[in-house]
C-alpha cells in the first residue's frame, strides 16, 4: 500500500481502504455513538486536502477484530530530513477516543515519533460528528506552526553535547517512569553506544538520543504517542528548548 513504515505488533495488521469500508460498526448506544474507521479517516484527508495538503503516501491498521484502527497519512512539506506525518487513531470498543496527532518520520532511518502531546481528540457521544469538522480543521490549520516548532526543536537536539552519563540516566528515568520497557532500555543503551545508522555516529548530542529511542520502539503504533512526549519532554530538557520555547 505504502512506504510509510507502519510497523505493528500485539496482533494489528495493515489493511487495504477496501477492508477498512467493509468493517462493520456496532450499535450506538444512549451515550456511545462509534464513529465508523473509515468515515473518520476520510473526513481528516478531506480537510487536508481543503487546505492544499498533498498526501504522498498512506497506510491503515486495525487490531482487537477491527475494533481499533490507526493510520498513517504521510504529506508533503518542504522539510530537511524528516518528512510530516499526520497520526489517526479511533476505536468501535469505546477504549480510545478518536483523535489526531502531528508526527515526524527521520528519513535516515524511518523512524516514527510524533510531536508530543496528542493534538486532538473527541470522545465517542452524541454531539461528536457535529464538532469533529471544527477541531479537525483547527488541527489542520496549526500544521505548519507546529512543523516550525519541531524544525527549531530538532536544531536544539542536534546543537546540545551530553555526555555518556546524561544519556544513560535519561534512559533510566524514562524506564523508572514506565515509558520505557526492560528490553527496549537496553537496547535503547546499545544503540546511543553504537548507533545503527552511521549518520548518528559522529555526534554524541541529543539527536543521537533521540534517534536511539525511536529506533529501538519501532513496532509499537500503538503505544508511540505515549512514548513521543516523555521522550520530548527529557530531550527538549537536556537541550533547554522547553526553557527557550
Amino acid at each position: 500500500m505504502s512506504n510509510v513504515n507502519l510497523m505493528l505488533h500485539c496482533g494489528a495488521r495493515e489493511v487495504q481502504l477496501s477492508e477498512l469500508q467493509a468493517q462493520p460498526i456496532p450499535f450506538p448506544t444512549a451515550t456511545h455513538k462509534p464513529m465508523h474507521h473509515d468515515k473518520f479517516q476520510g473526513m481528516v484527508k478531506g480537510f487536508l486536502h481543503d487546505h492544499d495538503y498533498n498526501i504522498q503516501q498512506e497506510c491503515h491498521a486495525l487490531t482487537r477484530n477491527g475494533s481499533r484502527y490507526f493510520g498513517l497519512l504521510e504529506i508533503e512539506h518542504n522539510t530537511n530530513d524528516y518528512g510530516v506525518v499526520v497520526g489517526l487513531r479511533n476505536s468501535h470498543d469505546k477504549s480510545t477516543s478518536g483523535g489526531i496527532v502531528i508526527g515526524n518520520q527521520v528519513f535516515v532511518c524511518d523512524n516514527l515519533c510524533f510531536s508530543g502531546e496528542v493534538k486532538m481528540q473527541r470522545r465517542h457521544t452524541i454531539n461528536m460528528e457535529r464538532d469533529l469538522p471544527e477541531l479537525i480543521e483547527g488541527l489542520v490549520l496549526g500544521i505548519d506552526k507546529q512543523v516550525s516548532i519541531q524544525d527549531e526543536r530538532i536544531i536544539s537536539y542536534k546543537d546540545t553535547n551530553i555526555t555518556h552519563e546524561q544519556a544513560e540516566h535519561t534512559l533510566c528515568n524514562m524506564y523508572r517512569e514506565r515509558k520505557l520497557g526492560s528490553s527496549k532500555l537496553g537496547k535503547a543503551i546499545k544503540e546511543w553506544d553504537n548507533p545503527t545508522h552511521e549518520e548518528f555516529a559522529y555526534k554524541e548530542n541529543v539527536w543521537r538520543l533521540y534517534n536511539a529511542v525511536t529506533e529501538v520502539s519501532k513496532g509499537n503504533i500503538f503505544g508511540l504517542p505515549r512514548l513521543s512526549k516523555s521522550l520530548h519532554d527529557h530531550c527538549d530538557e537536556l537541550s533547554g528548548y522547553a526553557v527557550a520555547a
